[in-house]
């Protein structure tokens, strides 16, 4: 069995719809048309300098379990560079946190928003925390779910334990015989959906809610989610054991909403280590689900979320 396929999975980066690959970029170089984009607006037409929209990166794992959302806000769903149903890139592309953070940045001002609100999960949650931390004066409000953990010891240890028990260890063995017998290369969409299948239910606490996921993480048009493992392993071998500064933590003043499972693969102490240290953050801890809420319990999760945004569109 391999578990090498395991990466993309751990960590939840989206992934890369992938055709024929394509040079590496400079670092810092973002030409926008390669990233996948999609402004919902409600009726109101956008005015971009007054109307702070919610940015969602890693858009291809929630934007289509999330039709009809908050539909009073205005939403900008993107996904990150070489993932999802962004342009693809090659797989030894220099990918970094930072990176993704500087993106984000370049995204905002090409749009010409003075501020935004951000909800990120899992990996983009991470990054969502990260960019609030360099951009402060940008973000308005901020929605974590299960986001990266504030440093990498104990959580992220605790993540890959827990994920090496829940795994379905058979349906992995068959994903190995789809490569080794040239059954991936013949049908790599089926390949890909078969690895999603895979994905959304070691994420379920209830494997069978995977079933109710209309999102498709891992792209269309003959796509390879093993190209994503080793973007994933280049990017966390360059984050290395990560630890975000108390004190930075501690001066970030904007209100923060952090969902995390009960029965997530992360434990909810990383999620209580950052409400401990942000001066303005809550926790809502969501029963019986495990790392997919808008899934698993799509009614509270908008509750939630929309109750956090009701006071205001993220103006301070």
């Amino acid at each position: 069995m391999n578990l090498r396929l395991a990466p993309t999975i751990l960590c939840c980066l989206g992934s890369a719809a992938c055709l024929a690959p394509v040079p590496d970029r400079p670092p810092g170089f973002l030409a926008t048309q390669d990233l996948y984009q999609h402004l919902a607006s409600p009726e109101t037409p956008l005015a971009e300098k007054s109307v702070v929209p919610l940015v969602v990166p890693g858009a291809s794992w929630l934007e289509g379990d999330l039709e009809g959302f908050l539909p009073e806000r205005t939403k900008f769903y993107y996904d990150l560079r070489g993932r999802g149903r962004s342009r693809p890139v090659a797989a030894r592309a220099a990918f970094t946190i930072e990176s993704d953070v500087a993106d984000l940045e370049v995204l905002r001002a090409q749009k010409g928003w003075e501020r935004i609100d951000l909800m990120g999960w899992a990996y983009a949650g991470g990054v969502a925390i990260r960019y609030a931390l360099e951009h402060p004066e940008r973000v308005g409000k901020l929605l974590l779910i299960s986001p990266l953990p504030p440093r990498y010891e104990p959580y992220w240890l605790q993540f890959q334990e827990r994920y090496g028990r829940r795994i379905d260890r058979e349906a992995i063995a068959a994903l190995d015989h789809w490569r080794t017998s040239g059954r991936k290369s013949e049908d790599p969409e089926g390949y890909a959906r078969a690895y999603t299948r895979i994905t959304l239910a070691t994420f379920c606490f209830d494997p069978k809610d995977a079933s109710q996921a209309r999102s498709y993480p891992f792209g269309t048009q003959a796509p390879d989610p093993e190209r994503t493992v080793r973007i994933n392993e280049g990017i966390f071998h360059r984050l290395g054991p990560w630890a975000l500064d108390p004190l930075k933590l501690a001066g970030l003043e904007l209100p923060v909403l952090i969902l995390h499972g009960s029965e997530d693969l992360l434990p909810v102490e990383a999620s209580e280590e950052y409400v401990s240290r942000l001066p303005q953050a809550r926790l809502e801890i969501l029963r019986n689900c495990g790392r997919l809420p808008w899934v698993e319990d799509p009614d509270t999760f908008e509750r939630l979320a929309m109750s956090f945004f009701a006071s205001d569109t993220g103006t301070r």
